[in-house]
């Protein structure tokens, strides 16, 4: 504890060190030893004048005081250090969101923030300065902020009020249960991200920075990027937004030739590596064409006149697909319904039997398929490779895999590619020889 007088030579002893300026806090003390008020003095050395300049000090209150003391004393330029000393206000931290247009914040000496609606606030004839009440992630501000662009108020609503809105809508519920559940996984994604927050405050930068937490998956990225412009999208008519950030933020450049077809040495690992249940899956895959989610569901009660019947979950197709002779084979022994369950005997979900194989290819040599950038939706590819180089046409290749032409050509560019060149080998074989 010190009085005014030694506080007073300390700081000019400061001074004369180089320290420019400093904080001091006070506390007032009443007779009973209570403390009245705190106080913070912010103190500098004005080098023109060579004089003290309070820029801020404490007024004595009803009581007189009895004693002050000095709780820090530190330079200005350590203002902005995330280590404070005892006593000194520490500041703000930036706002988590981008101001609106027209919108200023302002802090105080205790570093209070405010915030302004002003138009033209730095050219010739600014407009009138509006406070606006608390800050961006209150429904206050946004009301008044569109008060004051003359618009009808819109209250602040969040990301969750707008996701929950969705998933009880005409538009999500007649999705297909595939979509649906596709759709689910991102959205709950954006929940998890942005929950609370409003979406009128979302800016492309926000999008750019959730997109590129997922930058190891371009595929996900982008799928993640096209429900969120589906969602804001849906919004902006119910009053939730007033514009999309998510028409500026390009998607991933992924693999323009999708999924490739696997080569044998991916099948032997699996069944060196892979469970029973992984097995059987690569399997009716390998010979079926169908995507995982149909894959899952395929039992024996599917079994009709050597073939399995399939409803597409994704197209709602109904397909009956013929049995190869090593299916069928393997079917024989196979007493399970579904065939592919898991080690308690019960269906996979399309969720856990990705978690099945995340883990195979995180834990055990079949890494080497994902490493190589095989996927499982490459066994279809597969199908309908094989299927091309048996010299079935687009009709009876999309009569099995439920494919459309133009998925028939991409999947089918390997054996088309294999074909011709053996046509061009053989051609230049008979020409030389003549």
């Amino acid at each position: 504890q010190v009085g005014k007088e030694e506080t007073d030579a300390l700081v000019e002893r400061s001074v004369l060190k180089g320290i420019t300026g400093y904080y001091v806090q006070t506390e007032e003390i009443n007779a009973k030893g209570d403390i009245k008020r705190v106080c913070a003095a912010a103190r500098f050395w004005h080098p023109a004048r060579g004089t003290l300049n309070v820029v801020g000090s404490s007024r004595a209150g009803s009581g007189q005081i009895s004693s002050r003391r000095l709780m820090a004393e530190v330079p200005l330029k350590s203002r902005s250090s995330k280590t404070h000393s005892r006593g000194v206000p520490p500041v703000p931290k930036k706002p988590t969101v981008e101001l609106p247009k027209y919108v200023q914040r302002v802090l105080n000496r205790v570093g209070r923030e405010y915030f302004y609606f002003q138009r033209g606030r730095c050219s010739s004839s600014p407009g009138e300065r509006v406070r606006l009440p608390g800050g961006p992630h209150t429904p206050e501000f946004w009301a008044a902020y569109q008060s004051c662009l003359g618009g009808d108020a819109m209250t602040a609503r969040t990301f969750d009020e707008l996701i929950k809105a969705y998933r009880v809508s005409h538009d999500f519920t007649h999705l297909s249960q595939v979509t649906q559940r596709d759709y689910a996984r991102y959205l709950d994604i954006i929940s998890k991200a942005w929950g609370p927050l409003h979406v009128a405050s979302c800016r492309p930068k926000h999008v750019i920075n959730l997109r590129d937490r997922w930058i190891t998956t371009p595929s996900a990225a982008n799928m993640l990027l096209a429900v969120l412009r589906l969602l804001i999208s849906w919004g902006i008519p119910r009053e939730f937004s007033e514009s999309n950030p998510c028409i500026h933020v390009p998607k991933l450049q992924t693999n323009p030739e999708g999924a490739r077809p696997w080569p044998a040495w991916a099948y032997k690992l699996i069944d060196e590596c892979g469970k029973e249940d992984i097995q059987r899956a690569v399997l009716l895959a390998r010979y079926t064409g169908q995507r995982q989610a149909d894959v899952l569901r395929m039992a024996p009660e599917n079994i009709e006149d050597g073939g399995i019947n399939v409803v597409q979950q994704k197209t709602g197709k109904e397909l009956w697909v013929p049995l190869h002779p090593e299916l069928r084979g393997a079917l024989e022994g196979w007493c399970s319904s579904p065939y592919v369950v898991n080690r308690k005997g019960a269906p996979y979900t399309p969720e856990r039997f990705r978690s099945a194989w995340a883990d195979l290819m995180e834990r055990t040599p079949a890494g080497k398929i994902r490493e190589k950038g095989y996927v499982f939706h490459g066994l279809r590819a597969s199908s309908c490779e094989k299927l091309r180089a048996a010299s079935c046409n687009d009709r009876e290749i999309g009569a099995i895999t439920g494919m459309s032409p133009e998925m028939i050509t991409r999947y089918s560019r390997f054996a088309d590619q294999k074909t011709l060149a053996k046509a061009a080998a053989s051609r230049l074989e008979k020409a030389n020889t003549q």
